[in-house]
């Protein structure tokens, strides 16, 4: 997942980006993921285990049968199961939290709006980062 950010980051750039400007980007996505859990963990009590992620891996991820996910474990020169497992575990620990996360901003915000709760939490997580 991070890596996929700094790849969009600098897309929005006209010139390539330093060595030292990816390293920057890659460290402040690192330091947002990891603000955006400990959130989750102070602020709401949210926790998740490393079987919960691996039974989420293993009900979703694990069976897809996309060709474009084979392709990116492929060109990663991954299995699926280590792409998955491994190589973007943060991103599905995320969604597991998230997973638990949604009903209790649903409650305090009065919204269902997903859209609206991610913005909501985003926001409290860059409060936390100040």
């Amino acid at each position: 997942m991070g890596c996929q950010n700094v790849a969009q980051e600098s897309l929005s750039y006209e010139t390539e980006l330093t060595d030292d400007q990816v390293m920057e980007l890659a460290k402040r996505n690192r330091d947002l993921d990891e603000a955006w859990k400990t959130h989750a963990n102070e602020g709401y009590g949210i926790t998740v285990t490393p079987e919960e992620v691996d039974d989420y891996i293993k009900e979703g991820p694990d069976t897809s049968d996309l060709p474009q996910h084979q392709a990116y474990a492929d060109a990663l020169g991954l299995s699926l199961e280590e792409l998955n497992h491994d190589f973007d575990r943060d991103l599905y620990e995320k969604n597991v939290i998230w997973l638990k996360l949604q009903p209790v901003l649903e409650k305090k915000y009065d919204t269902a709006n997903n859209n609206e709760l991610v913005k909501r939490y985003e926001e409290e997580v860059g409060e936390r980062l100040r």
